[in-house]
């Protein structure tokens, strides 16, 4: 194989992940850049490893010297998070639902000890893995691919350090993590996708689908989007909604709250209703707070109720009918 097709390979996750290779890898990386690490797996609970967690807490001591403390009081309740999550017997997707609750409640502002743990460990999240989510930083997939380009430039001193990323990425390593002691690697995860005329993307319908040792990630349809809007949408807060920023995920708490719930308790304006006798059925108009609008109706063939967004300038049922067909609602004997 060549490189590039081994590289290929290797990011169709998770693939073959070969500890004693990784192990082996990083060491001659760390080796080519003169820096003394111990090389460790990190593939449990990150705030189980005290050198993790101390960074953590640094950081926080930085950013809120008082709140330090109650960092390092919440470190000893990480067993109660761990305990909690093995009560339930949908451990890790609930535990992950119920941290994102238990967060989104409990703010910086008017966090109690009882809400510290959780943050902490959140927090801790976005710490560690804030370059691998949000960025590149030490993310594999992208370092490895600099041997590519160091070969093709005949850069020696870059060869050096990448090619032995490049190797450990190919047996299973998928991002680092840097303390003061040790080098942490992150093992690749287990990926669920969906795949279509569109390709294939992040879903799963019933947990995270990106398994991940630091931070479960959870998509809906390549949206990514907070535990508990997939595993448990009861949870989902109409406060929440309305603040959401993103149009996309915003999109899919509506979906999951339920459309009509949504339009019912949002206080969306109802501008027309009318009865379709050639459906057989109620179809209704609402203009929400922002401005848009949405027009409930029934699938007549699947039943399905559904909630459509029409312009803003339709101003009843019938011409809402007549944009979706493109004027020719009129023609049709039914719909299907």
């Amino acid at each position: 194989m060549t490189l590039l097709e081994r590289y290929t390979a290797a990011c169709d996750y998770p693939g073959t992940i070969d500890d004693d290779a990784v192990n082996r890898h990083l060491r001659d990386y760390l080796s080519a850049l003169g820096v003394k690490r111990e090389v460790k797996k990190l593939s449990g609970k990150w705030w189980r490893e005290l050198e993790l967690m101390k960074v953590v807490i640094e950081v926080i001591g930085k950013i809120s010297p008082r709140d330090a403390r109650a960092a390092i009081d919440a470190r000893d309740a990480s067993a109660a998070i761990d305990a909690r999550a093995a009560i339930d017997a949908r451990a890790a997707s609930a535990r992950d639902a119920r941290a994102a609750i238990d967060a989104r409640a409990a703010s910086a502002r008017d966090a109690s000890d009882e809400h510290w743990p959780v943050l902490l460990r959140e927090f801790g999240n976005w710490c560690l893995m804030r370059y691998g989510w949000y960025g590149y930083g030490w993310d594999l997939s992208w370092m490895a691919s600099m041997l590519i380009g160091a070969i093709q430039n005949k850069s020696d001193a870059v060869i050096r350090w990448s090619g032995p990323l490049f190797e450990a990425f190919c047996g299973g390593c998928q991002s680092l993590i840097w303390t003061p002691d040790s080098l942490y690697w992150i093992p690749k995860t287990e990926v669920c996708v969906e795949r279509g005329t569109f390709g294939r993307r992040l879903h799963c319908e019933d947990g995270p689908a990106y398994k991940h040792p630091v931070e479960n990630l959870y998509f809906w349809h390549g949206v990514l989007v907070p535990a508990y809007a997939v595993v448990e949408p009861e949870s989902i807060i109409l406060s929440e909604i309305k603040s959401e920023t993103n149009e996309e995920v915003r999109r899919i708490l509506i979906e999951r709250f339920g459309w009509e719930r949504f339009l019912r308790e949002s206080g969306a304006k109802q501008q027309h209703r009318r009865f379709n006798e050639r459906d057989g059925q109620w179809e209704q108009l609402y203009r929400l707070d922002d401005g848009t609008q949405r027009i409930v109706l029934t699938d007549p063939s699947t039943k399905r109720r559904y909630a459509l967004g029409i312009p803003r300038e339709i101003k009843n049922c019938e011409e809402a009918q007549a944009f979706m067909s493109h004027g020719l609602d009129r023609l049709a004997l039914h719909r299907s």
